[in-house]
C-alpha cells in the first residue's frame, strides 16, 4: 500500500512539473521571433527527457535526472545558478516528509504547499489507504497503525529512489554554469543521507561525505560475501548486516566503514614479513600492555608486504570492503556475537571466523594497526592467542578513537592524508596520494612529504627510532615530523 502512495506522488509531482513548464514556456513556444524562444525550446526538450526516465526524483547517472529537472523549470537561463525553488519544509529528512504529507493528508485545514500537488492523487490516495489500514489492522491501536504505515512509506520512497531535492544548479550551454551545476549536484549528492554511493567511486579524500548516510553502498556485496559463509561466521554476517541496515550512523558502524574503506584501498599490499626484523620485535616486546597506544605504534612499524602467490579473492574491491567492514565491526561492538563468543572462551567461534578472513589480510596484525586491539607478545607472528598475546581495546578508546577517525577525515584537505600516514605510514599515503586518492593536496606540502619520506626510508632499519607511547598522542594523529612509523 505505502508503495501505492510513492507511485502516487511521484506521478503528481511529474504532472506538476509538466504543467508548469509548458504553461511557462507556452507564449516563446508559441511565436517564432520571441526573445526567449530558444530557451523555451530547451527547457521543454529537457521536460521531455526528465519525463521519461523511470526514477525522476533521483540524482541519475552523472546527476543527469537532476540537470534536466533543474533546467526544465527555471524560467530564466540565468536562474539555474540559483536552483530548484526551496522546499516548503525546513527538514529534509524523509522521515518529515513522510510526517508532513500524513498530516495533510488527514487534516481539513493543512493546505497543500510544494512538493504535494493541490490537483494531484496523493492524498486521495493516503486517505483511502489509512482507512483500509484501520480495517486491515483493527486489532492495533490508532498509532501503532499510523507507525507502521509511515515507515513503509518511508522505506517505500527509499526503494522509488526519490530524494529531497531543496537546491541545485543545472547546465547551460554556458561552460560556467555546467561547472556550477556539476559541483552544487555533487554537494547536495554528497549531503543526501539516503543519496546512492559506492566504494569504487568514494575516494578517502571524500570519505567524510558518506559518514552520516543511513544506506550501505550501491556494490555493498553481502549476498556475495554470505554465500561462502558457514555456522556461526553466517550469523555474525547477519548481525553485522542488520547493524549496518539500521544504525549506519552509529559510531561503530561509522569506525568501521572508514577503516575498512582505507584498508581496501591499500591492497593488495596489506600483508606483513614472517616474521619482521628483530629490532621491530624487540620494539614491539618493549611497548608496555599498560600502554595500548604504544603497542599499536609498534606493531604500526611492521612493513606492508605483498600477498604470496596462493592468496586469492583481493582483486573484487567492493567485496573485500564489505567483508572487511564486516570483519571490523564484530570486533569493534562488544556485543556482538564474535566478541560475545570470546568473553564466554568459545575459542571455536573465533578460529572459524578467522579461517574465513586471516588469509585476506583481515588478521590480528591489521587489527592493530588500524587502531582496534594491542598487543605486545613475540607470538603475534605465531598462533597469536586472543586475550594472551593481543587484546581488542576498551569500549571508551575505540570511541575516541571514532572520534579522532571522524575529526580527519573532516578535516580537510590534510586531515585523510595525515590519518593514512598516522596507521600505515608516510610511503603508503604517498602511493595512494599518487593514485588520486588525496586530490585536495598542496603541492607543496606533498613535495616536502616527499623528501621526508626518502630520509625516512634511510633510517627505517634503526632500533633507535622513538615510538608514540602516550594514549592521547596516537589517538589525536601528534604532527607528521614526531610520525616515523614504518
Amino acid at each position: 500500500m505505502a508503495t501505492i502512495v510513492a507511485d502516487t506522488f511521484i506521478a503528481d509531482v511529474m504532472t506538476a512539473v509538466k504543467v508548469a513548464v509548458l504553461e511557462e514556456t507556452q507564449e516563446a513556444f508559441d511565436n517564432p521571433t520571441h526573445i526567449d524562444r530558444d530557451f523555451a525550446l530547451a527547457r521543454r526538450a529537457s521536460l521531455k527527457k526528465w519525463l521519461k526516465y523511470e526514477e525522476p526524483l533521483n540524482y541519475g547517472p552523472n546527476r543527469i535526472h537532476f540537470a534536466d529537472l533543474v533546467r526544465a523549470v527555471s524560467a530564466q537561463q540565468e536562474d539555474m545558478v540559483h536552483g530548484l525553488p526551496p522546499s516548503s519544509t525546513r527538514s529534509s529528512s524523509l522521515e518529515a516528509f513522510v510526517d508532513k504529507i500524513y498530516k495533510w493528508a488527514i487534516s481539513s485545514t493543512v493546505g497543500a504547499r510544494a512538493p504535494l500537488y493541490k490537483q494531484g492523487s496523493t492524498g486521495v490516495v493516503l486517505r483511502s489507504i489509512i482507512e483500509e489500514a484501520k480495517r486491515a489492522l483493527r486489532a492495533h491501536s490508532e498509532t501503532e497503525r499510523e507507525s507502521e504505515l509511515k515507515k513503509a512509506m518511508v522505506r517505500a520512497f527509499t526503494a522509488k529512489q526519490a530524494r529531497s531535492l531543496t537546491a541545485a544548479n543545472a547546465r547551460t550551454h554556458s561552460e560556467r554554469i555546467a561547472f556550477e551545476l556539476h559541483a552544487t549536484a555533487q554537494s547536495l549528492e554528497d549531503s543526501d543521507v539516503r543519496g546512492d554511493w559506492t566504494f569504487q567511486e568514494i575516494s578517502l579524500q571524500h570519505i567524510h561525505t558518506i559518514l552520516n548516510r543511513r544506506v550501505t553502498p550501491v556494490d555493498w556485496s553481502y549476498g556475495t560475501a554470505l554465500r561462502s559463509a558457514v555456522g556461526i561466521t553466517r550469523s555474525i554476517y547477519a548481525w553485522a548486516s542488520q547493524r549496518f541496515s539500521e544504525d549506519m550512523q552509529d559510531w561503530t558502524c561509522s569506525l568501521a566503514l572508514s577503516l575498512a574503506i582505507i584498508l581496501t584501498k591499500l591492497l593488495p599490499n596489506i600483508f606483513y614479513p614472517h616474521p619482521p626484523k628483530s629490532n621491530i620485535l624487540s620494539a614491539i616486546a618493549s611497548a608496555p600492555l599498560s600502554k595500548p597506544a604504544a603497542c599499536i605504534a609498534a606493531v604500526r612499524r611492521v612493513p606492508l608486504d605483498p600477498p604470496s602467490s596462493s592468496v586469492k579473492g583481493l582483486t573484487n574491491k567492493p567485496l573485500y570492503a564489505t567483508q572487511a567492514a564486516i570483519w571490523l565491526l564484530a570486533w569493534i561492538d562488544e556485543n556482538s556475537p564474535l566478541r560475545t563468543a570470546i568473553k564466554a572462551g568459545n575459542a571455536s567461534t573465533l578460529k572459524e571466523f578467522n579461517s574465513k578472513h586471516s588469509h585476506k589480510g583481515l588478521n590480528h596484525i591489521n587489527l592493530i594497526r588500524l587502531g582496534i586491539a594491542y598487543g605486545n607478545a613475540g607470538r603475534l607472528f605465531n598462533s597469536a592467542r586472543v586475550n594472551e598475546d593481543y587484546r581488542v581495546r576498551s569500549t571508551s578508546d575505540l570511541k575516541k578513537w571514532a572520534s579522532s577517525v571522524r575529526s580527519h577525515l573532516t578535516s580537510l584537505p590534510e586531515g585523510p592524508f595525515n590519518l593514512v600516514s598516522a596507521i600505515f605510514g608516510l610511503d603508503a599515503a604517498l602511493k595512494l596520494r599518487d593514485k588520486g586518492e588525496f586530490p585536495g593536496m598542496n603541492p607543496a606540502t606533498v613535495a616536502s612529504l616527499q623528501t621526508a619520506s626518502a630520509k625516512q626510508r634511510s633510517i627505517a632499519s634503526s632500533s633507535k627510532r622513538p615510538l608514540d607511547t602516550d594514549l592521547a598522542d596516537s589517538d589525536t594523529l601528534p604532527p607528521r615530523q614526531r610520525r616515523r612509523n614504518h
